[in-house]
C-alpha cells in the first residue's frame, strides 16, 4: 500500500518529533551512566588515595615507635655512663681531698714542732708565721667538714639505691 505524499511527510515529521524528543533523553541517560561511572571510578581512586594514607600512618607510627625505644635505651645507657662518670669523679676527688688532708695536718704538725723548737730556743715566732698556721688550721677544719659531708651524701645516696 503506498502512503500519500501528506501522510508520506506527516510520518516523516513524526519521526523527526520522536526523534528530537528521544535525543535529549538518551543524551542524558548515557551522560547519567557515564557520571556514575566516574563517581564509581572517583571513589575507587579515593579509597586507593586513603589506603595509601592509611598505610602511610601506619608506617610513620611504627617508625616512630622504633625511634622511641632506640632513643630510651641510648637515654638509659647515657644515663648509665653519666653515673660511672660522676661515681668515678667523685671516688677521684674524694680521693684528693684526702690525701690533701693528710699533708695538711702533717703540715701543721710540723709547724707547730717548728714553732715550740722556736719557742725554746727563745726565737720568738712572728705573726705572720701564727696567722699561716691559723690559716692551715681552718683550711684542714673545712676540708675534714666537706669530706664528712660527701661521706653522708655518699651514704644516703647507697640507701636509696638499695631501698629501690
Amino acid at each position: 500500500m503506498a502512503l500519500s505524499d501528506a501522510t508520506s511527510i506527516a510520518a516523516i515529521g513524526a519521526l523527526v518529533a520522536m526523534a528530537t524528543t528521544a535525543s535529549p533523553i538518551i543524551l542524558s541517560v548515557i551522560t547519567a551512566n557515564q557520571r556514575r561511572k566516574e563517581k564509581v571510578e572517583d571513589y575507587s581512586r579515593q579509597d586507593a588515595v586513603a589506603a595509601q594514607a592509611a598505610e602511610a600512618a601506619r608506617l610513620l607510627l611504627d617508625a616512630n615507635e622504633r625511634v622511641a625505644r632506640q632513643s630510651a635505651a641510648s637515654a638509659s645507657e647515657t644515663q648509665s655512663q653519666l653515673k660511672q662518670i660522676h661515681t668515678l669523679v667523685n671516688s677521684n676527688l674524694t680521693q684528693e681531698m684526702e690525701a690533701r688532708l693528710v699533708a695538711l695536718d702533717a703540715q701543721l704538725v710540723l709547724t707547730q714542732e717548728v714553732m715550740r723548737l722556736n719557742s725554746v730556743a727563745g726565737v720568738v715566732t712572728p705573726e705572720a708565721a701564727k696567722d699561716a698556721l691559723a690559716n692551715l688550721q681552718r683550711t684542714a677544719d673545712g676540708l675534714r667538714l666537706s669530706l664528712a659531708e660527701r661521706a653522708a651524701v655518699t651514704e644516703a645516696a647507697a640507701e636509696v639505691r638499695a631501698s629501690t
